[in-house]
């Protein structure tokens, strides 16, 4: 009987090149001849480096040098994991005041300390750092603002951002950015306004935003800074976005860092409660992180970033869950968002995501710029045959 296990290696070979990285998996699982293909090395890294190149899992064993067949196995459980809203580990880390979780990363407080562990990688030890000597570090006038309330906003790249905020009639707000590798406050800057404020950083670029911009219009508008670690400095411009829409972050807004551009993104067409408009649109922005300015800002089109129409059914907005995730296979940025619908008006509502490519208009040559230089380029040429 002809199958699989009969066909040369080649055959196999272009089979597994041609489907995707879950389709590789379960092909693996089928039988005991197959399974080579998620146990040895050598498959194994051809499989994860063309297939999920740009996952967590992929660029650790390439870091490595090796782990290629763990990395492809860990890989294909967290997809499981996901897909079956069923995970494969499930344990108490500790008890804590307040959290996030980011890029692996859990940061949470304890009574008066920050706490770092690092689960992706399994880490069975936590850093921590106290609040007060921390506060002490970044604020020389703390000993007459003692009490206050303590809040982590970001992690990434071993740099945490937090936001203390004082107590009292004429409280005062700072954010501050600490690294954890060598405890030295990298950013303590007062604040003039916390509303809806998000932080995004990296290695090298720190920004901050609130939702506290006035419009012409009346409705408050999102506002951003930025600042660099290398020189120690604020960008002297702000960035204002006045066309972005939404103001609940993770619902109707995200912001984010991808390679040397820092993103910002909106589900939303209008300030009005109800919108008039029955086709939605993605919305979104970038410039680059070392000069944000307005010249250098790039915006989508609505004819390239269709979100839905109305007539698909209702949502329950308060469902609605955004972000903007890294494709594993190309490494571009798209965007993710779960929706709970009545889809087509159907009586019974499912949840359901959509994952969205982010399409940006291909910059121009600038017209009269390439004729005036193709011209003097003529004219060059022309003077040296003459010549």
């Amino acid at each position: 009987m002809f199958g699989l296990l009969c066909v040369p290696y080649e055959v196999l070979a272009n089979i597994v090149g041609n489907i995707d990285f879950d389709d590789v998996f379960n092909l693996a699982l089928t039988c005991k001849g197959l399974k080579f293909l998620i146990e040895e090395e050598s498959n194994c890294k051809s499989i994860v480096q063309s297939k999920i190149k740009f996952s967590k899992e992929a660029l650790a064993a390439m870091s490595a040098g090796c782990d290629n067949a763990r990395a492809l196995r860990r890989a294909a459980k967290r997809h499981n994991a996901f897909a079956t809203v069923n995970p494969f580990t499930v344990a108490t880390i500790g008890f804590c005041d307040a959290y996030i979780y980011n890029k692996g990363v859990l940061c949470y407080t304890l009574d008066d300390r920050v706490r770092v562990l690092d689960l992706y990688n399994s880490g069975d030890h936590e850093i921590v750092i106290s609040i007060p000597v921390l506060l002490t570090q970044a604020l020389c006038d703390i000993q007459d603002n003692s009490r206050g309330t303590f809040q982590i906003l970001y992690y990434a790249d071993r740099i945490i951002s937090c936001l203390y905020t004082t107590s009292g009639p004429d409280s005062t707000a700072w954010l501050i950015a600490f690294s954890i590798r060598n405890r030295t406050v990298l950013v303590a800057e007062e604040l003039d306004s916390t509303e809806k404020i998000f932080v995004r950083h990296n290695r090298e670029f720190l920004y901050f935003g609130t939702n506290s911009d006035v419009g012409t219009d009346e409705n408050m508008k999102w506002i951003i800074r930025g600042f660099t670690f290398k020189t120690r400095k604020w960008f002297e411009e702000k960035i204002r976005l006045p066309d972005m829409v939404g103001s609940e972050i993770g619902s109707t807004v995200c912001f984010e860092f991808h390679e040397k551009y820092f993103y910002a993104l909106s589900n939303q067409t209008s300030f009005e409660v109800e919108e008039k408009d029955w086709t939605s649109f993605y919305h979104c922005i970038r410039f680059p992180l070392d000069s944000p300015c307005k010249d250098l800002e790039e915006k989508t089109r609505n004819e390239d970033m269709w979100r839905r129409q109305h007539h698909e059914g209702p949502i329950d907005h308060g469902w609605t869950f955004l972000r903007l995730d890294t494709d594993e296979s190309t490494g571009k940025l798209q965007i993710v968002e779960s929706r709970k619908e009545w889809y087509q008006g159907a009586s019974k509502s499912q949840r359901t995501y959509y994952i969205t490519p982010i399409v940006f208009p291909e910059l121009k040559h600038d017209d009269s710029k390439y004729s005036l230089d193709e011209a003097s380029s003529s004219a060059i040429l022309d003077a040296s045959s003459a010549a």
